[in-house]
């Protein structure tokens, strides 16, 4: 009895173990997916489930590192452009009108997509990282007085999910050095792996957001300006990594992600 008592006791507290490990993994992920959503790249015959989304989360920012393309959206969505504002750097910011036909909410809303087409299969410019990065901040600022709730970011990109992961990730790196002045790069990008897989797959895009989270460190003050080691160790790894690139013909699946 006594033994089948121990082992009762042992497996009661395994169990509660394993329970608050799951606890701590579901408040990590609670973190990921309330600021960072993964769907999968609109389609001709999604689209409308894809607006959808955008609807039924309020989301009011979208940043593209692709062409846009005009989307005509028939019957239930109506989207209609309001403005256009060309920032440096080829970034362009637009301010759409968002009308669902089916809801009782008649207000349309209003929705900015920021634009910057990157190469594929290339990590994007750190300086040009940092300049979206800015301009997405500089968008959120401005309409959080008007919004009653804070909203997820859409990013949408191409060619698999690895550089809208490493604009994400550049995103919640350079918010940590903001607002506890450091920063966990594998911590965050297992974060993001976890919420998507393959999300970390490509090493040149992890080592892209470090070297951008770094830039922002040093335009900011947090480290000195001189680290020729660190240097050449982050342009050592692109050269190998580059040298292991997928060829063009690759695939080239769109995989927004939500942030």
């Amino acid at each position: 009895m006594s033994s089948q008592k121990i082992s009762n006791e042992e497996t009661g507290s395994l169990q509660a173990e394993m329970y608050a490990e799951h606890d701590a993994l579901m408040r990590t992920e609670k973190h990921i997916w309330k600021f960072n959503k993964f769907p999968e790249a609109p389609m001709s015959n999604t689209l409308v489930d894809w607006f959808r989304m955008i609807w039924q989360m309020k989301i009011a920012i979208i940043v593209s590192l692709v062409d846009l393309e005009n989307m005509k959206i028939k019957n239930r969505f109506r989207v209609r452009t309001i403005s256009m504002r060309e920032e440096e750097g080829g970034i362009i910011n637009y301010q759409l009108r968002l009308k669902n036909k089916l809801s009782l909410e008649k207000q349309p809303r209003t929705l900015y997509v920021i634009s910057m087409p990157t190469q594929l299969n290339e990590p994007i410019h750190p300086r040009k990282q940092l300049k979206l990065v800015a301009e997405m901040w500089a968008t959120e600022m401005a309409i959080a007085p008007s919004q009653e709730t804070s909203a997820p970011i859409l990013v949408h990109g191409c060619n698999g999910v690895s550089r809208t992961a490493a604009f994400v990730a550049t995103c919640m790196l350079c918010k940590s050095l903001i607002t506890r002045g450091e920063m966990s790069p594998l911590e965050v990008w297992a974060r993001l792996n976890h919420a998507r897989h393959n999300a970390a797959k490509e090493r040149i895009h992890f080592l892209s957001s470090i070297e951008c989270a770094l830039l922002f460190a040093v335009d900011n003050g947090l480290i000195p300006a001189e680290y020729p080691q660190l240097e050449q160790m982050i342009h050592a790894g692109y050269q190998e990594d580059r040298r292991k690139a997928r060829p063009p013909s690759a695939s080239r699946e769109c995989s927004p992600i939500t942030y």
